[in-house]
């Protein structure tokens, strides 16, 4: 009796005729070639010292990509996944990042100048010495990062969850904290002068050394906090224009 061709067999057979594979097919990946726009996928690519000045990123997908010493000012890239990127020494200033995720990345030395950040996440960021000079930092969550020597003189940081953040040594002249969340944060040596703190919660935070003069404490919390060498404690009730 003949024997009869399993159906599996002849359907490998026609695929083997036509070239083609039972395997499945290969997970998509990031093409780091694909030109700027909205959406793209350059995650884990080299992107060192390219030009994307004012480029659409809406959304983009930049998880753990190289970016470093870029030139991204006024780009877009609200929503971006940014995850792990290395932005040292990257240009940001001006950049729309509403709501961008930055967790992990490295932003040493990284200008984000007058940028967009409201609603961004950078928890566990690092960015030594970061300027970040009148950026729009409202609602950003920023637990445990690492902004030691960072300008963020005339920032808006109102509203901010900074709980463990380390500004060592930082200048904060100006820099509005109001109903900030700074539990526990590290302030040593920092530059708090004419720094808005109404309504912040500072229990726990180390304010030692900290340059406090004409900062405005009205309706802070200060439970707990090392406020050893702090210059001039600010003024608790400001309504009347001065300190």
């Amino acid at each position: 009796m003949k024997r009869r061709t399993p159906a599996i067999y002849k359907f490998a057979l026609t695929c083997a005729a036509f070239g083609l594979s039972l395997t499945a097919a290969p997970a998509a990946m990031a093409a780091c070639s694909d030109p700027p726009a909205p959406n793209v996928d350059w995650s884990n690519c080299d992107m060192r010292v390219v030009e994307l000045h004012g480029e659409q990123l809406q959304n983009a997908n930049l998880k753990n990509t190289k970016l470093m010493f870029s030139n991204l000012g006024s780009a877009n890239l609200q929503g971006a996944n940014l995850t792990g990127a290395n932005l040292t020494g990257a240009d940001l200033r001006g950049a729309n990042l509403q709501g961008a995720y930055f967790t992990t990345a490295n932003l040493t030395s990284a200008n984000l100048s007058n940028a967009n950040l409201t609603g961004a996440d950078l928890e566990d960021v690092v960015a030594t010495n970061a300027i970040m000079q009148s950026a729009d930092m409202r609602r950003v969550e920023m637990q445990n990062a690492f902004l030691k020597g960072a300008n963020l003189s005339y920032a808006r940081l109102d509203d901010a969850y900074l709980v463990e953040i380390n500004l060592t040594a930082a200048n904060l002249q100006v820099v509005n904290f109001s109903r900030a969340d700074l539990r526990d944060a590290i302030l040593t040596n920092a530059d708090l002068e004419s720094a808005d703190l109404t309504g912040a919660d500072m229990s726990g935070a180390n304010l030692a050394g900290a340059n406090m003069w004409g900062t405005v404490l009205k309706g802070i919390n200060l439970k707990g906090a090392d406020t050893t060498g702090a210059n001039a404690l600010g003024c608790y009730n400001n309504a009347g224009g001065g300190c």
